[in-house]
């Protein structure tokens, strides 16, 4: 059935999605956001703007924009409550069936949420519904037409492992299911949707669709890209939270570095890598074949970078090259050669 086939029905039978989109000092780029979602092709829309005590005319633009669409609607918070309990505050709040995020600095593409919803409507056994995206800087010139994604939930599974493989503000996801696992976890500095995509996969389903359906603006100040340390103690805390997603404690430092990128690795941790996938081919035997599609391009990316920042250490050097040479496909190594470049 195509999106086509549900436009004939009535509109009244769509199910309506919320866009939760939380506003924090965010005057430079919000209106393009905010109208970025005004004029989705799916129109059965709540547009929920969370306002976190902006100070710098977030808020008269919010309101602005208020009177030209009767379905955005603005709360407004008491106190600063940053950005994960505004998150969660949202949920509560939704009216839609499904949820779908949005950053004040982020544009969707006119049919992204129209995609999604077409895709989980088929495909009602998935929770949650991320996208392909592109990337762009502070002045909306492209940097990248989209990034290198895993797609099915299998992979996804395996993925989440060592890297953050959704793109928070390209997710579309069912309410019911999120407030039933306990929505964000506010200990999470950082990585409050790492997390609760971990706690998700190990109950449900989550894909990512192929296309890019939004720009992801990427401008020096995105609050992911900020505070290491704190970010760093809280992968550590979702690692203890969610060992039953595959986590091996053994190998817990390994799991840290290729969840962070970093890449600069000792030689103990080197020579641990072959026995750490196979300890993990284990606990994903009924999947060899998807876990070590996975597995070899994110270990061929970060073999690649310890080749590239190890320039005076010769040792470590040939230790990331030897691993690297056990990885099958040739072509997995060729196209991150190409990435780095």
């Amino acid at each position: 059935m195509s999106i086509e086939v549900f436009e004939k029905e009535s509109i009244n039978k769509m199910p309506l999605v919320t866009v939760i989109l939380p506003c924090y000092n965010a005057a430079l780029y919000v209106e393009e956001a905010v109208r970025s979602i005004m004029y989705q092709t799916y129109s059965n829309l709540e547009i929920l703007l969370l306002d976190d005590c902006s100070t710098d005319g977030t808020s008269a633009i919010l309101l602005s924009l208020a009177k030209e669409d009767k379905r955005i609607r603005i709360i407004r918070n008491e106190q600063n409550l940053r950005l994960v309990k505004t998150l969660n505050k949202g949920i509560d709040e939704a009216k839609g069936e499904f949820i779908a995020r949005m950053d004040a600095d982020d544009i969707s593409l006119p049919e992204r949420i129209e995609k999604q919803v077409e895709f989980m409507l088929l495909h009602p056994e998935v929770d949650l519904c991320g996208t392909n995206y592109s990337i762009i800087d502070g002045k909306g010139n492209k940097i990248q037409d989209s990034v290198t994604i895993p797609l099915t939930s299998k992979e996804i599974a395996v993925a989440l492992l060592f890297t953050c493989p959704i793109g928070h503000p390209t997710v579309l996801f069912k309410k019911e299911t999120i407030q039933s696992i306990g929505k964000y976890d506010e200990q999470m500095i950082n990585i409050e949707d790492y997390e609760l995509w971990l706690r998700v996969s190990s109950k449900g389903l989550i894909v990512n669709l192929p296309e890019s359906l939004l720009k992801y603006r990427w401008h020096g100040e995105n609050i992911s890209i900020v505070g290491r340390d704190v970010k760093r103690g809280s992968v550590n805390l979702a690692i203890t939270k969610n060992f039953n997603c595959g986590f091996v404690e053994e190998f817990r430092e390994l799991h840290l570095k290729m969840i962070l990128a970093e890449w600069n690795y000792t030689e103990k941790e080197l020579k641990s890598f072959a026995l750490w996938k196979k300890t993990l081919l284990i606990l994903f035997e009924k999947e060899p074949k998807v876990f070590k599609k996975v597995f070899d391009s994110y270990y061929a990316l970060n073999m690649l970078c310890v080749i590239k920042n190890s320039k005076e250490n010769f040792k470590t050097k040939f230790l990331a090259f030897f691993n690297l040479l056990t990885i099958k496909p040739v072509r997995v190594v060729e196209h991150f050669l190409n990435k780095l470049s």
